[in-house]
């Protein structure tokens, strides 16, 4: 949970930069274990990257936010069932990265880890805030068949933005920024933040390109996606419902507006062309910059600034902005993206 706090002490400062040190680390020994093992991800097929890279981002990141989270925050053995939670998408990750396993398998599990979340850690969205200017819209019984979908979908959306280097580590930097600003605003703790920001910034060292980078020396990997967005997912839900009149439900999808909506877009051309929800294709919202002629490096920035711009309306309720105003707001932009996509997608190939 995240506790009322208003500085963070030097103890737990020393704590979080050990944290990032162990993190680089373990990302340069990790290397080259992997490589040592063959746990790499080779390229072919939609994977246009140079070369074997290790997707063992997620095996570092979540750990040692793990580590991090029980160490520094208070009470963290409350949160027990989003530690369990972490701990299956990891293992589950770690199979998929080598076996590939069936989509319906994983979307099964999944479900199971957003319900444990749900229901044993006692999480749940019980509203939807005043987004009809109407008075505050309570969900009732279904609060918890909701909240299960939604950490379904926040799970998947972040997966599916996995596909370039340093793109879904970058949204996720940006998400978490957006996040400690809502709770340092609310005069709360940011600690519980902190301990997943620290190893996720050493991660973008190795993963996203930069004048001493090239191209990504490791890659995040499914147990690193699915558990970021799992995370990300949760915290949303702890920001809404802990910190009384301070973040309003509907700032939460502003702020995760891009993967969301990217993920439903994806979702609803599969299925209107017959496909698997979870296929492969080349309708993502990067695939649309990288098609224009942009670079990986820059769109993955793109995307990011996108993130951010999302977030910079989600966060405009500081200075009054209604519910109403920023949930209508949301409808068009998904409205927008729709209709765009679909006149896009009908000159688009749906091969991977």
């Amino acid at each position: 949970m995240l506790r009322p706090i208003m500085s963070i002490s030097i103890s737990q400062i020393l704590i979080l930069c050990a944290g990032g040190a162990f993190t680089f680390l373990a990302f340069m020994l990790g290397r080259k274990w992997a490589l040592k093992f063959r746990f790499i991800d080779r390229p072919g097929g939609r994977k246009q990257h140079q070369g074997a890279v290790p997707p063992i981002g997620g095996l570092v990141i979540i750990p040692m936010f793990m580590v991090l989270y029980l160490l520094l925050q208070t009470n963290a053995l409350q949160d027990w069932a989003l530690l369990a939670g972490i701990v299956i998408l990891l293992l589950m990750g770690v199979m998929d990265d080598r076996i590939n396993m069936r989509a319906g398998l994983k979307f099964a599990i999944q479900i199971f880890v957003a319900g444990l979340v749900v229901l044993a850690g006692e999480s749940s969205i019980d509203t939807l805030g005043n987004i009809l200017g109407t008075g505050d819209i309570y969900l009732g019984w279904a609060a918890v068949p909701f909240t299960i979908a939604c950490l379904v979908m926040m799970m998947n959306a972040l997966n599916m933005m996995d596909g370039l280097d340093g793109l879904a580590g970058g949204v996720t930097f940006v998400i978490l920024i957006s996040f400690i600003c809502v709770v340092t605003y609310a005069g709360a703790s940011a600690i519980g933040l902190l301990c997943l920001l620290v190893p996720l910034i050493v991660f973008l060292y190795f993963n996203m390109r930069h004048p001493w980078r090239e191209k990504a020396a490791v890659f995040l990997g499914d147990s690193g996606s699915l558990t970021l967005g799992l995370i990300l997912g949760w915290f949303c839900i702890q920001m809404t419902h802990t910190i009384p009149h301070a973040f309003p439900p509907v700032s939460a999808i502003w702020l995760l507006a891009v993967p969301v909506i990217d993920a439903l877009m994806l979702f609803f051309l599969r299925i209107r062309h017959k496909r698997h929800p979870f296929s492969a294709d080349r309708n993502h919202l990067h695939h649309r910059f990288l098609d224009r002629g942009f670079s990986v490096g820059v769109t993955s920035l793109l995307v990011m600034l996108s993130v951010g711009l999302c977030a910079m309306i989600g966060l405009s309720f500081i200075v009054g902005v209604p519910e109403y105003i920023l949930f209508a707001g949301w409808c068009v932009g998904v409205m927008i993206y729709m209709i765009v996509g679909l006149r896009s997608s009908a000159r688009r190939i749906f091969d991977v």
